[in-house]
């Protein structure tokens, strides 16, 4: 009976890492595809990542890249929100999801512009040394029309990064100027 349950136990772990290795070529295969132009062929690959692997945050991410791709924005929060859950302690999931918060809160949506603001607030909370996060809050803050908090928050980008040579920065900067 022990040479049974060895065995089974032994199946579900290959199983385990051939899902995992799966999950992982279809992700490779999403972000190529995706960077050649063929959005189809990365949301389906992306979608194959999640769901063979779905705890790995950086799939939900290529999974979200493969929908703003497609401007599939509406998929794109709930893609980025999964790679939030799955890791809180980066970042960059947040800040691409407040990107997108803030597509849908141009196009009309009130509950993505709330949204926007509170995750302003998180992401420079998870890192407030990251300079992107506190780009990223100065965007939101400005499309709020809080430009004294958001010129504070460029500015604590410039200081984290004094060399800096993004566009982006300079352009936010003068605008609160």
């Amino acid at each position: 009976t022990w040479a049974i349950v060895l065995l089974v136990a032994g199946c579900g772990m290959a199983l385990t890492e051939f899902g995992a290795l799966s999950a992982s070529k279809s992700a490779q295969r999403s972000q190529d595809a995706r960077l050649s132009g063929n959005v189809a062929a990365a949301t389906d690959a992306g979608l194959a990542a999640t769901s063979d692997d779905p705890g790995r945050a950086e799939y939900w991410h290529q999974l979200a890249f493969a929908y703003i791709a497609a401007r599939r924005w509406r998929d794109a929060a709930p893609a980025l929100e999964q790679a939030v859950t799955r890791a809180p302690w980066d970042a960059r999931n947040m800040s691409d999801l407040i990107q997108v918060e803030l597509v849908l809160a141009r196009a009309g949506d009130a509950g993505a512009r709330l949204r926007a603001l509170q995750l302003a607030d998180e992401v420079v909370q998870v890192d407030p040394n990251y300079p992107q996060a506190q780009v990223a809050r100065a965007i939101v803050l400005q499309f709020a029309g809080d430009a004294p908090h958001a010129l504070q928050a460029i500015e604590r980008a410039f200081e984290l990064q004094p060399d800096s040579r993004s566009e982006q920065w300079y352009l936010i900067e003068s605008q609160l100027y």
